[in-house]
């Protein structure tokens, strides 16, 4: 099977269903199953499609076989590596090149998923433009006091929301382990974000 890079001519799944015949509906189902590594590897190579996503979701398909299909060229392939918590950390480095927002969410939720590049996904998450419902409300921690503060802001300009600092420490809370790894490393890349998930924390 051609090995396409993750951000060249990305086809949808959709696109390559075809007809799925009694026969192959017992291989895909025999896959999705299946525990034996080598058996996986082979299927992993398979031109079908349908054969491959099972393969890519199977917890029990080797690390090897993992890494060749992060470089898959049907998106949801490549979104179920990103999903396994088997995938390999040397998978993750062509995941993340993937401008897949799925994509980066999963890896963001695996586990397995490298401190650097948890860190970078951190870093990444966008500020939102203000529009004054809940999930818009800007954050901001005033060091004078220890609750949250709101500053004079107009409509539609952007800030950190809380929506977003939530979202972020959950993210950190999922990489437990990791956490001061991935903390330092935000610190370098967005001092800002870093700041108010410190704060948080400190008045929690």
């Amino acid at each position: 099977m051609s090995k396409e890079s993750s951000n060249m001519n990305s086809e949808s799944f959709e696109t390559t269903l075809g007809i799925i015949t009694p026969r192959l509906r017992e291989i895909i189902h025999h896959v999705q199953s299946s525990v034996f590594p080598e058996e996986l590897r082979n299927f992993a190579e398979s031109s079908i499609s349908h054969v491959r996503l099972m393969v890519a979701k199977n917890p029990n398909t080797p690390e090897d076989a993992l890494g060749n299909l992060a470089n898959d060229k049907i998106y949801e392939i490549r979104l179920a590596v990103a999903k396994n918590p088997n995938t390999p950390e040397s998978a993750f480095e062509n995941l993340d090149k993937d401008a897949g927002y799925k994509i980066q969410e999963a890896i963001m939720n695996n586990r397995n998923a490298p401190s650097e590049i948890i860190a970078l996904l951190l870093s990444r998450l966008e500020k939102q433009e203000i529009g004054g419902s809940w999930g818009t409300t800007p954050v901001w921690v005033d060091d004078s006091c220890k609750d949250y503060e709101m500053p004079v802001y107009h409509p539609g300009s952007l800030a950190y929301t809380v929506r977003t600092l939530n979202k972020a420490k959950s993210i950190l809370e999922i990489h437990n382990a990791n956490m001061k790894i991935i903390m330092q490393r935000l610190k370098e890349l967005n001092p800002e974000l870093y700041s108010l998930l410190v704060k948080s924390e400190a008045q929690s």
